[in-house]
């Protein structure tokens, strides 16, 4: 599937612009691509089916176009698709959008964490229990589609850090990278999850502070505050957690060996008591002008 973006009127290409391809059912992410400086793009190998190509860039309204790909044309020119420009004269305009829950890159898939009400009081284990295609095992073990050796990253960069000792309600997002790109480091076999901590990015003296409770012995607290001044960013938090679950087992096993057959039964009940305190201090300065 291939195609060239101009610009409405002018006839001009509309260079490295964005091109993405969406099932039309659901609209699931199946390709991207970036168009050339041209305006030229392609989008190899995809699947037959129906679907919608979403193209975007800077200063131009959305395209969108419905193509289809069949067995008798299992290829598609689309030739020309000119883009609008979009209105520049805006004065004291405040947009406010909600996202997306989930969202889909070229490179990863985001998990926005920060509305899911069942992760309150938990930790990042509990988090990762309802993102989509990750899976914690009962040691805590993350695999991502069945693999293991996932590599955990908190804003950016390894971490020694375990799980069970982060606050679910300091995580902002999480970010499933199963196709890392050079800039990661290839340890990760299995993919890699990046954990995003919260940070306000408006300007001056901001903060933060919750406190839940839950049946059997369950409290969680937390404070955060943020300064942030032109390209300086200061930031702190604490959180406090104390967590009482009730845990119950049965194994069953047996062992054949020769003619012995060796049978074993195991029941397990107990009462796992968890608390933790959780300090975190940092300073950002940007170097560069941050995307949004």
């Amino acid at each position: 599937m291939q195609g060239t973006l101009q610009e409405v009127g002018s006839g001009q290409p509309i260079s490295f612009a964005s091109v993405v391809l969406l099932r039309s059912r659901d609209s699931t992410f199946v390709a991207g691509t970036q168009a050339s400086e041209t305006g030229a793009f392609v989008l190899a190998r995809v699947p037959l089916g129906q679907y919608v190509l979403r193209a975007t860039a800077v200063g131009y309204r959305t395209g969108r176009r419905v193509v289809a790909l069949t067995a008798a044309a299992p290829t598609l020119a689309l030739g020309t698709l000119r883009l609008r420009l979009a209105a520049t004269q805006l004065t004291d305009v405040v947009v406010t959008a909600e996202r997306p829950v989930v969202s889909d890159g070229l490179d990863k898939k985001v998990v926005d964490v920060t509305k899911d009400l069942t992760i309150t009081g938990g930790t990042a284990i509990d988090a990762l229990q309802n993102v989509p295609s990750v899976t914690v095992d009962q040691t805590g073990a993350v695999s991502i589609r069945g693999s293991g050796g996932v590599t955990i990253f908190i804003d950016g960069k390894p971490t020694t850090t375990t799980l069970d000792q982060i606050p679910a309600s300091s995580i902002q997002s999480i970010e499933v990278i199963t196709n890392p790109s050079s800039r990661y480091d290839a340890s990760g076999a299995g993919g890699i999850l990046n954990i995003v901590l919260k940070k306000e990015r408006r300007d001056g003296l901001n903060g933060q502070a919750s406190a839940t409770a839950g049946t059997g012995e369950k409290y969680n607290t937390s404070l955060s505050l943020n300064y942030r001044k032109g390209k300086l960013n200061a930031f702190g938090s604490y959180d406090f957690r104390r967590d009482r679950r009730r845990i119950n087992g049965t194994l069953d096993q047996t062992t054949t060996a020769n003619d012995t057959t060796l049978l074993l039964h195991q029941d397990r009940s107990g009462v796992n008591y968890q608390t933790s305190h959780a300090v975190r201090l940092g300073l950002d300065y940007a170097l560069t002008p941050s995307r949004p």
